[in-house]
């Protein structure tokens, strides 16, 4: 069970982080 939840985190945190990117690229296109 631990490590299942320790999967989900990470990937939760994965897709924290692509959307924080997706965001500041879409900034960026938009900026220029």
């Amino acid at each position: 069970m631990l490590k299942i939840k320790e999967i989900v985190i990470g990937m939760v945190k994965e897709l924290s982080y692509m959307s924080i990117l997706v965001a500041v690229l879409l900034i960026m296109t938009n900026l220029i």
